[in-house]
């Protein structure tokens, strides 16, 4: 049964006050069939080695993984149904920080930009102890 776990672990920073990110979520969640997890939401203040204008801070983003994915495969499924799990006239960011993420620890991440310009950047950040911090899109 697929839906959105907002009480994931008992973790905190789970609000999610951006409608359009909590669509994205469920819509996630029902494309791949699975349960996503959320483990973060909005804040008040930058998490150690998150960035002052994370979308987090402006109550745009949530960070989550997915029931029977791993964090890659999820990021690639999300990839190829981007069409259906995303508006076309707004504006994301979908990011796999990885095994050496600067933002304490392994997660996916979706924002909703409120920069001007619709569509889909996916990255990726912290692959290997050289990239920490280095934000790579992927095509």
């Amino acid at each position: 049964m697929s839906k959105v776990n907002y009480d994931w672990l008992g973790k905190y920073h789970k609000d999610v006050s951006d409608e359009n990110v909590r669509t994205v979520l469920d819509r996630i969640s029902s494309e791949l069939g699975n349960t996503v997890n959320v483990m973060g939401g909005d804040r008040k203040s930058s998490v150690k080695g998150g960035s002052s204008t994370s979308m987090h801070n402006k109550g745009r983003a949530a960070d989550f993984c997915v029931d029977g994915y791993t964090l890659k495969t999820a990021f690639e499924a999300i990839r190829s149904h981007k069409d259906k799990i995303f508006d076309a006239n707004e504006y994301y960011e979908v990011i796999h920080h990885g095994e050496f993420s600067e933002t304490g620890g392994q997660h996916l991440h979706v924002g909703h930009r409120d920069w001007v310009g619709s569509g889909v950047i996916f990255e990726i950040e912290g692959y290997s102890s050289s990239r920490k911090g280095v934000y790579e899109e992927v095509p």
